[in-house]
């Protein structure tokens, strides 16, 4: 259940303008891999393009070398909001998409959806509607509902950030279970490094528009991984050298008193 992905010098223009520019990059099977990079460089559209939503552009994209050209039940795709059915229940809203051509679900559908609500622990709210549901909850529904066809990629366009920072973290164990259940291939969109570390193989830093990849940074640590990890905190300073964050910040007119984030 884990597919490889290829991204051979992908150009993609929107309205005349160069949004990626000869983007390349391969992701091998039951890797996780996250995207980062400025806002608007082109991360979640490099997803769109990789999930068939987007098909206007230069370059190739392959999925177990098979060319990409539209959605597809291999590629499963989460997005920033849950964009839960708010008529279906939590149920129906998994297996939507896996319904037969006379909308009837099959025995062996009904089994699978029970399997899935179980691994993201909503088996016990299957009958309630998404209005009942914190924002964890559904999210955990969408992710669900995004692995229901079981597919060999999963694409992640930042799902946690609309989430609690506590909230967030348990998400992030979540979907490491998931992951060391199905070793489905994962691609993450995400703003937050210390979630980029904690779960991938391998961290890509996007440079600002037109996008190319900037740097491929490897993530050797040992799952199951400590956030304390100094090696972790090691390599966040470098993902922070690497975006510049440091020299802007260190540019800037702050008050003083007033510490570094980002």
């Amino acid at each position: 259940m884990s597919s490889s992905i290829k991204i051979e010098r992908v150009t993609k223009r929107f309205d005349g303008n160069l949004v990626l520019n000869e983007l390349s990059l391969d992701v091998r099977p039951s890797e996780i891999v996250s995207l980062i990079g400025p806002s608007g460089c082109g991360k979640s559209t490099l997803l769109r393009l990789l999930s068939g939503l987007e098909r206007d552009y230069d370059g190739r994209l392959l999925i177990d070398d098979q060319p990409v050209t539209g959605p597809s039940r291999a590629v499963g795709l989460m997005f920033q909001e849950p964009r839960l059915m708010p008529w279906l229940n939590v149920r129906d809203n998994v297996r939507f998409g896996l319904r037969q051509e006379n909308g009837a679900a099959s025995p062996a559908t009904s089994e699978r959806m029970d399997t899935w609500l179980r691994q993201v622990k909503l088996d016990h709210a299957a009958s309630h509607l998404p209005r009942q549901f914190s924002g964890g909850m559904a999210q955990r529904a969408a992710l669900a509902r995004s692995l229901a066809t079981e597919p060999g990629v999963l694409l992640l366009d930042e799902p946690f950030s609309a989430v609690d920072a506590l909230t967030r973290m348990r998400l992030q164990e979540l979907l490491l279970e998931v992951w060391q259940r199905t070793q489905v291939t994962m691609v993450l969109v995400t703003h937050d490094l210390d979630e980029s570390l904690y779960l991938s193989d391998r961290v890509v830093v996007m440079s600002s528009r037109p996008a190319s990849v900037r740097e491929v940074l490897a993530v050797k640590a040992p799952r199951p991984r400590d956030r304390r990890d100094p090696e972790l905190l090691r390599l966040r300073a470098h993902l922070l050298e690497a975006l510049d964050v440091v020299h802007a910040l260190e540019s800037a007119d702050l008050p003083n008193g007033i510490p570094f984030g980002v």
